[in-house]
């Protein structure tokens, strides 16, 4: 790895910033200590964009298709109604006269 002294690599940093790019890292050093490493950075990632709808399609997918008139709205809210209420109640005499 190329070493560069930081006066140098003032004078000639678009050069070196070139060769970076290219895949050639190099340090900046300062009185021969290095301070910096410059090297190449791959290309940013185009940023994560929403997919609308996906859960909602994935959660749904195994469901029956909404009714879209009141008549099947009705017929769907009674059905459940019959499905889930609880059973009736078995009639009860009245107490015996006293």
């Amino acid at each position: 790895m190329k070493t560069v002294n930081i006066d140098d690599a003032k004078t000639h940093l678009s050069k070196l910033i070139a060769a970076a790019a290219k895949g050639e890292p190099f340090l900046i050093a300062e009185a021969g200590k290095p301070m910096v490493q410059v090297a190449p950075i791959d290309a940013p990632k185009a940023p994560y964009r929403r997919r609308t709808g996906t859960w909602r399609t994935r959660a749904n997918k195994d469901r029956a298709p909404r009714p879209n008139t009141c008549a099947a709205i009705i017929s769907a809210c009674s059905d459940l109604w019959a499905k889930f209420s609880p059973p009736p109640r078995a009639a009860v005499p009245p107490p015996p006269p006293r």
